[in-house]
C-alpha cells in the first residue's frame, strides 16, 4: 500500500518536470491508477483484520477526497490541452 501511494505523488511529480501537457496528463492518468490501488489495498487490509472499521472509514475517505481532487484537476488540465472542446 505505502509503494501504491507514493507512487501517485511520483508520478505528479514527474508529469509536472514533462515538457507538454500532453505528457503531463499521462502522468496523472497513471497516479490515478495508483490511488485506486490504494483504494484496493485499503479494502483488502479491512478483509484481512488488519484495518478496524473506524481506520478502514478514514483511510477510504481521505483517498476519496484525494481522488476527487486529482479528478478536478486531470480535467482541468485536460481544458488547457483543448480550449476548443471546453
Amino acid at each position: 500500500m505505502q509503494w501504491a501511494a507514493v507512487s501517485v505523488a511520483a508520478n505528479i511529480a514527474e508529469g509536472s518536470g514533462r515538457r507538454t501537457i500532453a505528457d503531463y496528463l499521462r502522468f496523472l492518468y497513471i497516479a490515478k491508477g495508483s490511488l485506486r490501488e490504494v483504494e484496493y489495498y485499503i479494502h483488502l487490509s479491512k478483509r484481512l483484520g488488519y484495518l478496524n472499521k473506524t481506520a478502514h472509514q478514514r483511510l477510504f475517505d481521505q483517498a476519496d477526497e484525494t481522488a476527487k481532487i486529482l479528478v478536478s484537476f486531470i480535467r482541468f488540465k485536460e481544458q488547457e490541452a483543448n480550449p476548443d472542446k471546453a
